[in-house]
């Protein structure tokens, strides 16, 4: 129409009643995530231990190779050491087949739901929070002390919940520049 045509190319659809909710409503899908689950993971007593994992390019490489040869170049260094950490975690806690796991990924949407503020709650029992600092730029902050050598959380976790870790940017003893994962497990699963 801003061309001089008489009426669009593509007709509207003016079907409003596919916006309209359901009078009475039907719940349609249940969301599980928000579900309350018992927590018989961790025995009274387990030892905790921090440890840290650099993922360099050289580490990356060795883990994109270990891809199909159609998904190596569509994921991301994201989706290449969350999975990673994602399967050897599970390993290592030696989680039972029949049980439910979560895998989260935090993300940034508040450019793409505008006005929408709150806490969302997520049950975290057998779950793995996974936030990638890498964009954050934390080691740019400049507090007039100079360069700052490393910009993250100190470790793994988010309080009192183990779960959650982080992909930082970092540099390792040589210079490299790469990815360092904090992670909080079971002492005897650490090893």
């Amino acid at each position: 129409m801003a061309r001089g045509a008489g009426q669009p190319s593509i007709l509207p659809v003016w079907h409003r009643e596919l916006l309209m909710a359901r009078d009475p409503s039907r719940i349609t899908c249940n969301h599980r995530e928000y579900e309350q689950v018992i927590d018989n993971t961790l025995e009274e007593g387990t030892i905790m231990v921090d440890r840290s994992f650099f993922f360099g390019p050289s580490e990356i490489a060795a883990l994109r190779r270990l891809l199909p040869f159609h998904l190596r170049e569509r994921n991301t260094t994201f989706d290449i050491i969350t999975a990673c950490l994602w399967c050897y975690r599970t390993k290592a806690l030696r989680l039972r087949p029949e049980e439910e796991v979560r895998m989260m990924c935090i993300i940034n949407s508040r450019a793409r739901f505008y006005g929408i503020e709150g806490t969302m709650f997520i049950t975290t029992v057998r779950s793995c929070i996974v936030s990638d600092l890498t964009r954050a730029r934390f080691r740019e902050v400049d507090f007039g002390w100079g360069n700052a050598i490393y910009g993250g959380v100190a470790k793994g976790g988010a309080g009192p919940f183990p779960g959650a870790t982080y992909l930082i940017p970092s540099s390792n003893a040589k210079g490299e520049e790469g990815i360092v994962v904090p992670i909080c497990l079971p002492i005897e699963v650490m090893e």
